[in-house]
């Protein structure tokens, strides 16, 4: 994995989490739907995005390292590394953000 990860503005690097398939009632295994959101996990999240020109005039992000993200299923920056799936987001591209449980 990567040293130092710094992401600029309200940019997320998320782990893009494999579809699972699911068991229908007549046994048969179904893909997951073709528009489905995808799942991933926040492996590093951005300072915010800045309105002003103070440190103070900064938009605080409301996702944070480890949470499970979903987001389109169509993620406009996405790349592989070691046989792993990665995309970066925008915060407003999170369709839903869950905090891992205690």
């Amino acid at each position: 994995m990567w040293q130092n990860i710094k992401l600029c503005k309200n940019n997320i690097l998320v782990k893009v989490l494999p579809s699972d398939f699911k068991k229908i009632s007549s046994g048969l295994f179904v893909p997951p739907q073709k528009e489905a959101p995808l799942c991933g996990e926040v492996l590093a999240v951005g300072p915010g995005y800045r309105y002003g020109p103070g440190d103070s005039d900064r938009v605080d992000m409301t996702v944070k390292v480890g949470d499970l993200v979903f987001f389109s299923r169509y993620p406009r920056h996405k790349f592989y590394d070691q046989g792993e799936n990665y995309c970066i987001l925008r915060e407003d591209e999170i369709i839903l953000a869950l905090e891992p449980g205690d």
